[in-house]
This record gives structure tokens, sequence and C-alpha cells, in this order.
């Protein structure tokens, strides 16, 4: 996530609605005075099935500050 310069933020927070079957990191990636976001969701979910859920990033921006990311998985049975 970069920032664009109409709308400059940082993040300030991350919250799953449910967190059960993800993990996530957030990294910064800065190139002189740009800052880069990058947000890195992972799978924890053993069992086979699908899941769903929502990852709120809070920001200290005034136009924006939250937005929602969905995240979607399906593990399978291996053959």
């Amino acid at each position: 996530m970069t920032p664009s310069s109409d709308n400059p933020f940082a993040i300030t927070g991350i919250q799953a609605e449910k967190g059960t079957h993800i993990r996530w990191e957030l990294s910064e990636i800065r190139k002189g005075d740009d800052i880069t976001y990058q947000l890195s969701i992972y799978n924890t979910k053993q069992a086979p099935g699908w899941y769903v859920d929502h990852v709120f990033v809070k920001t200290d921006s005034r136009i924006t500050p939250e937005f929602k990311i969905s995240v979607l998985g399906v593990i399978r049975e291996g053959s």
C-alpha cells in the first residue's frame, strides 16, 4: 500500500474481524522520503474447508481513516 500525495497516511493499526485462520505481518519499505506498506496475510487453517475473514487497516488519514481487505481461502485435501 503506497500513500498518494493527495491522501498521505500512516498505518496506525490492523485488526482482523475473526482472526481465526489467518495471521499477518506489516512491513514498511522506505525509499528516500517515500514509504510503502507491505501487508502479508498467512493462512493458519489446517483442516480442509473454506474460510472468510476481513482485515481492517486503520490509518491517520482524515479521508480514509479505515479500509477493509477481504480474505478468502480454501484448504483442500491432499491426494
